[in-house]
């Protein structure tokens, strides 16, 4: 059994933690049955290459001290870890949020930062305003939230939307600046499509939150792509462009599947997405009042969006002198179920 490690679970990098989880898959005679790769990629055979995805996303991407450039670690046994960005802001702004909205981790496709903004302008904007001023907190100097709204206007939900993107740019910024030059845009995917798609992003969704409530929420609801996921697959494309003697890159990190090749066919790309529950984002056609109200109040006894949870996983065959091949999977029928080859 292998671990790498992801933003989710940096603390494998402890080895106290090595330890004790060591001991609690196997006992006391962990050596050889259970391996912690340092590193910040595992490469089980000379053509596959497999990390968890997050390098290649601003907001969960290391802050430095455990990888070099390389992925090497910096130290084996470190005694201090930075957090990436995106666990402070989540763990101090966005924590509410997170528990009285779950279904926003739960998705799919995944939506936006942008667009869940917008979906708590309407359905909760005191907790938009929260989330706001738990923000500014982040902040290196003192910031007053919503500084740009007159007295009143945060009742304006295109206001308020405006407002609080505007400062969420600006804490992006803040934080882009406290990285320096420890983050590699290269999979980020930059550029002027990009920027254009966040521009008509921030054009659109103010119309949007000026029509009716129910059409408002299907046109927020409507799939759009998402950058974290084109940023961590333009990483992988670029592990595989670098190396030719890989076929394949295998990555998570982004809960949703996918599978790309690369050089003519010769190189895959694959995403083996999430274990957690994942729920179908709302079609137009299934907005409804009930629906909206669920959204606003979930109960989740009764869910009314589709379960579309899928158990995926990467199979790799191997032989000592051929190339790997390898496939995703998904597993159906529990524990005595069986699995069936995606791709």
């Amino acid at each position: 059994m292998t671990f790498i490690t992801g933003n989710h679970d940096l603390e494998l990098r402890f080895k106290e933690v090595r330890g004790e989880l060591g001991r609690a898959i196997v006992g006391e005679q962990v050596e050889g049955k259970v391996f912690f790769c340092p590193a910040r990629f595992y490469r089980p055979m000379r053509d596959v290459y497999i990390e968890h995805g997050n390098a290649y996303d601003f907001w969960n991407s290391p802050m430095g001290g455990l990888w070099d450039e390389h992925g090497q670690p910096v130290e084996l046994d470190p005694k201090t870890i930075m957090l990436p960005v995106g666990s402070h802001y989540f763990q101090h702004a966005a924590h509410p949020i997170s528990i009285r909205y779950a279904y926003f981790d739960r998705f799919e496709p995944s939506m936006n930062t942008m667009r869940q903004l917008a979906l708590l302008c309407l359905l909760n904007p005191e907790i938009v305003i929260e989330t706001a001023k738990l923000t500014m907190d982040l902040f290196s100097e003192p910031r007053r939230a919503l500084a740009g709204l007159a007295e009143g206007e945060e009742q304006v939900l295109t206001k308020l939307f405006e407002h609080t993107m505007m400062d969420f740019v600006a804490f992006q910024q803040e934080m882009a600046a406290r990285k320096g030059e420890s983050w590699d845009e290269a999979g980020e995917g930059k550029g002027s499509e990009v920027e254009a798609n966040h521009l008509m992003e921030f054009a659109m969704l103010p119309e949007a939150l000026n029509l009716p409530l129910v059409e408002a929420v299907a046109a927020i609801c409507t799939p759009t792509i998402y950058q974290m996921g084109e940023g961590v697959a333009a990483g992988m494309r670029g592990v595989l462009n670098n190396d030719p003697q890989l076929r394949y890159a295998i990555a998570g990190h982004t809960h949703m599947v996918r599978i790309e090749t690369v050089g003519n066919g010769a190189q895959s790309y694959l995403n083996t997405a999430s274990w957690t529950t994942r729920l179908a984002l709302p079609a137009p056609g299934e907005v409804n009042a009930a629906l909206v109200e669920w959204l606003r109040h979930p109960d989740w006894d009764r869910v009314p969006l589709r379960d579309v949870t899928q158990l995926i996983f990467a199979m790799i065959n191997s032989t000592t002198d051929g190339p790997s091949s390898a496939s995703l999977c998904v597993w159906e029928g529990g524990t005595r179920g069986s699995y069936s080859v995606l791709a």
